[in-house]
């Protein structure tokens, strides 16, 4: 059977489904868009529909219900709330999304913790698929990098993407009832791939189905991005994807993408550092979807087995590219503590790069964190022009790229 031919079939006969956003941000929003083409394209028309988001595991969540199948899967609702160390984060789509639910035809919406790694992804995942009994999981992801081919230096957020892959490896070769279908869009919107590599990603996924969206398609899903959703939490990918649809020209190269890292020199104090940077689009893949069936064939260098952030991190953490992902800046509770991860990615001047440790060495030695994980190159750097001062130490981990800093013993 050819792979349209399976597509149609999976998409016209599905009844009990399971969308899950897979790259987080307003992905969980955005695949909307995709549901409403497959209606028009495969009379694709679900009995019951379920959205699953990824939730980092280094923010805090409330008012959220675990299900009973599995504590790690969270019944959204639209008073649930997001924090971030202390702050109340206002951009948080699911409650959102979860408050529309009837207005969709969604009948619930999902968040999956991730904080026990990519295997508990797949743990969580394996038990809801079973509990809802679904003939069929859609895999979306807008921007690309579910896909990413493994000489792909410029991705700005793997994690989310890389633990879904993971999982969802693994439960398709099952053999179970359950059919699984992925789909991309918006290619490079999210300003993390280069055309080059956008094609190169696409080369290595093999067999898949290219298609266009009518610039028509769910004007309600828009809407409810425009009035309800950017207002709280703009997102250039949603921005620009929907751009696309309608036949916005979009040709020209964007100069002001942007990564962010914040840093905590004192308990009382913050300091946020940008890196701006340019990136094209290759209008090919404007107003496109690209469905595929199989895995086999992707190489995405973040897709690694861990049972938690820090494993995955020390994995992918190579300090001769420093490719930047969700982790940057952020901490992680860990049974020595808060410990902060300082790894400043190639997209942060070296100025700022020299400040972020300077900052960071100041937050562990007053005790915002227990310890932080820095470049041993830039460790290395600083300790020999004596900038790092006494009462510090670094213990070289992940093959020697990454250095561990605590507050000496001694101290």
């Amino acid at each position: 059977m050819t792979l349209t031919a399976r597509l149609h079939d999976v998409l016209a006969g599905a009844r009990r489904v399971l969308m899950i956003g897979v790259g987080g941000g307003n992905d969980s929003v955005t695949t909307l868009l995709l549901r409403e083409q497959l209606r028009r394209d495969d009379g694709f028309a679900p009995q019951r529909l379920d959205i699953l988001a990824m939730m980092p595991d280094f923010l805090e969540y409330r008012g959220y219900a675990g299900l009973e199948c599995d504590s790690r899967v969270w019944r959204m609702a639209a008073g649930s709330e997001r924090w971030f160390q202390g702050t109340r984060v206002a951009g948080f789509p699911e409650p959102l999304l979860a408050g529309a639910a009837g207005r969709f035809g969604i009948e619930s919406v999902y968040g999956l913790d991730m904080r026990e790694g990519a295997e508990g992804v797949y743990q969580a995942l394996g038990r809801l698929i079973a509990a809802n009994a679904y003939d069929l999981v859609l895999a979306c992801d807008v921007g690309g990098d579910f896909v990413a081919a493994p000489e792909n230096t410029g991705v700005l957020s793997p994690m989310m993407d890389a633990y879904a892959l993971h999982a969802l490896r693994r439960l398709d070769t099952l053999g179970a009832t359950t059919r699984f279908v992925y789909a991309v869009f918006g290619l490079g919107t999210d300003g993390e791939s280069s055309p080059e590599m956008l094609s190169r990603a696409l080369e290595i996924v093999g067999e898949y189905e290219a298609r266009r969206f009518d610039t028509d398609v769910a004007p309600d899903v828009e809407r409810f991005y425009r009035d309800e959703v950017e207002p709280r939490r703009y997102s250039r990918t949603a921005d620009f994807t929907l751009r696309e649809i309608r036949g916005t020209d979009m040709h020209a190269p964007v100069e002001d993408y942007r990564v962010r890292l914040h840093t905590r020199p004192s308990l009382s104090r913050r300091r946020s550092y940008t890196g701006a940077f340019r990136h094209e689009f290759d209008p090919a893949h404007y107003g496109r979807f690209y469905l595929f069936d199989r895995l086999a064939g992707i190489q995405n260098p973040f897709c690694v087995p861990c049972t938690n952030a820090t494993e995955w991190f020390l994995q992918i953490s190579d300090g001769a590219t420093r490719v930047h992902h969700e982790l940057v800046g952020q901490a992680v509770a860990t049974q020595a503590g808060l410990v902060n991860f300082a790894t400043t990615s190639r997209w942060f001047s070296e100025e700022d790069r020299q400040r972020v440790l300077a900052d960071t060495v100041a937050a562990v030695r007053c005790g915002v964190y227990a310890g932080a994980y820095v470049w041993r190159e830039d460790w290395v750097e600083s300790v020999a022009a004596g900038l790092i001062g006494d009462g510090m130490s670094g213990a070289a981990v992940a093959g020697g790229d990454v250095v561990l800093v605590r507050n000496s013993p001694t101290s």
